[in-house]
Parts: C-alpha cells; sequence; structure tokens
C-alpha cells in the first residue's frame, strides 16, 4: 500500500539521511546478544509549513533507525495457512519463508547524543543523553526494530543563523537486558539537499533476471516506464537478490544524473545485511523481503512525501478514477 512519509518540507526544516561510505560502521559489540548493526536512519521533524507560519515553537528533530540484531544465526519461516494446505498463496517451487533474528528485548533501553564534528572528544562525559525508545513489530513473517530518539536542544539551535551543518555526527546507546553492557552505535548523517519527493515506490528484493527477460524480454522496461513514466512516480528503490538486474537498471541509474525521475539500485541486497542472509537467499529468495521495506521506508521518510510498496514487474498500480498521465499526484 500507499503510506505517507511526510516530514516537515520547510526550508528551515533540516533532514538527513546515513552518509553513503560512512568512515565508521554503524553497528557496535551487544555483549552476548551479539551485534546491533543499523542499515538505515533518517533524522526529521513532523513540522510543516503551517506549523511556522502559526508561530507555535519549532518541534524537535527525531531520529528513527532501523536495527537488526546479529547473533550469526537465523532461522526461517513461511506461515501457514493451513494444515491441510500449507503451501495456500504461494507458488510450489519457491519458498516465499522469511529470515527471522532474535530481535531487541522490549525493556530495551535506547538514548543518543549529537554532535557537528566527530571524534570522542565531541560527546562529553556528562553530555545529557537525549530520551529514546524501542518500536518492535512482530508476527510470522517478520521481528523488526526501530530505535526512536530525540535530538533536543542541540537541533533545535540550527534553526537559527547560519542553519543546519552539513553532516552531523551521532552516538546512539542501545543498553539491552543481558547484553553485560551498552552498546554505543556511531552515526553518520548528511544533510538532504533536494526538496521532498513527491512520490517513491520499493521493490522487493528481485532474482533472477536473465531467466524473467527470456519469458518476458521487455517486463523490467515496461513496469518502470509505466510506473515513473506514466502513473507520476518520481523515484523507485530496486532491491536484488543475485545481482542480475544491474544490466536492466543501469540506463535508469546512469539517466537519473540529468532526468527529473530517479531510479537507486540496491544491489545483492542480503549480503549489506550479513553474510548469513545472503546464504540463505539462496534458497529462500525472499529471506530478507520485509528488511528491504524497513530499509526503503526509513529512508524515505526523510526523503519523500509519500512511498508504495510495488513488490515485482508483475504487480501495476492504477488509478481507476483518473487513467491519464500523471495521474497518481493529482
Amino acid at each position: 500500500g500507499i503510506q505517507s512519509m511526510a516530514l516537515a518540507d520547510h526550508a528551515l526544516a533540516a533532514r538527513y539521511v546515513l552518509c553513503p561510505g560512512a568512515a565508521r560502521s554503524p553497528e557496535a559489540p551487544l555483549g552476548g546478544l551479539g551485534h546491533v548493526r543499523v542499515f538505515a536512519a533518517s533524522v526529521g521533524s513532523m513540522e510543516g509549513a503551517g506549523r511556522i507560519r502559526s508561530g507555535r515553537p519549532r518541534a524537535a528533530l527525531n531520529l528513527q533507525a532501523a536495527v537488526l540484531v546479529d547473533e550469526g544465526r537465523w532461522e526461517t519461516n513461511l506461515p501457514r495457512f493451513s494444515s491441510r494446505k500449507p503451501n495456500a498463496g504461494h507458488a510450489q517451487k519457491m519458498s516465499y519463508a522469511k529470515c527471522l533474528g532474535r530481535g531487541l528485548p522490549n525493556s530495551t533501553r535506547v538514548g543518543c547524543q549529537l554532535s557537528k564534528t566527530w571524534g570522542w572528544r565531541n560527546f562529553p562525559a556528562n553530555a545529557t543523553w537525549g530520551a529514546g525508545r524501542v518500536a518492535s513489530f512482530r508476527n510470522a513473517e517478520l521481528r523488526h526494530d526501530f530505535l526512536q530518539c530525540t535530538l533536543g536542544a542541540n537541533a533545535l539551535r540550527w534553526r537559527r543563523y547560519p542553519g543546519p551543518p552539513e553532516r552531523v555526527f551521532v552516538r546512539l546507546r542501545v543498553l539491552a537486558p543481558g547484553a553485560g553492557g551498552p552498546a554505543t552505535i556511531p552515526l553518520e548523517l548528511c544533510r538532504v539537499e533536494r526538496p521532498l519527493i513527491p512520490a517513491t515506490f520499493c521493490s522487493q528484493p528481485l532474482y533472477g533476471y536473465d531467466k524473467l527477460r527470456k519469458q518476458l524480454p521487455w517486463i523490467m522496461e515496461d513496469w518502470l516506464d509505466y510506473h515513473i513514466g506514466h502513473l507520476g512516480f518520481v523515484h523507485a528503490e530496486i532491491y536484488d537478490v543475485d545481482g542480475s538486474f544491474e544490466t536492466a537498471l543501469e540506463p535508469w541509474v546512469r539517466a537519473s544524473s540529468w532526468r527529473r525521475t530517479t531510479v537507486t539500485y540496491h544491489r545483492r541486497w542480503p549480503a549489506r545485511l550479513s553474510p548469513q542472509m545472503e546464504e540463505l537467499s539462496r534458497d529462500h529468495p525472499y529471506c530478507t523481503e520485509t528488511y528491504a521495506y524497513a530499509h526503503c521506508l526509513t529512508t524515505h521518510r526523510a526523503l519523500s512525501r509519500w512511498v508504495a510498496l510495488l513488490h515485482a514487474p508483475d504487480e501495476y498500480l492504477l488509478v481507476r478514477k483518473n487513467p491519464s498521465s500523471g495521474a497518481l499526484l493529482e
């Protein structure tokens, strides 16, 4: 479905996402629980132009980070619809099983500190930690944790001259029961310069493009051209499991430098999460599907006004009341 991800789009509202190629990896040991790793993060406030015009106080910036706890062991699970037809709703020769990790305990405590320059000396030992919490989502197909933390007074000062810095650094502290001590995750975040994208869609992790192309030669081109060229999406986030979609997406990614519409390609997505998840994805290609959605939604919290989860090239979104070009944005 389509979700509203709109944050403040006023010129004074700072928005940040994880910097590509950050100097320090956004992870830390979590004692006997393994490692905790941030695979997506964004910063923004929920204020809008109306709040600013009304003269109400500016809302503090809020950090949201999607995390996984990697203890080196993962399980896979496929929900059963009934005992008589355990594979009902799924293809017989395909595994739709999802990867499930340990997750953080509900009583985990979270805090954050902010600096405009990197280095432990820029985080005084007696500095105040911003208050945070864990938002957990659990069902038969997913176990996801999101860390949320208010950056506080330091971020509010950016609203005055000279304005928000281009790059900020955050220490995200996680204290989980049984971990033996807190884990401190270093986050490096870059300011978003472009206005909010009107509409973005995200794919599930795709695979096997060569076989798909033999059956339907122009399926990827038609899918992207319809949703971006006709319907009105401005950006697409495409994930794959095996790197096979690189050739099909290369013209779209290359054209992103000069076109109004853009495509971001996440090649071999499971390998970015963990070696074990990459291995599991060979037999269970949709193992990391919900992690791709969490990554896209968390990142585009600071990038897009609307986000749709559009699973694969066999799924098309229709605007029934208005089939004309650009109808999605009207």
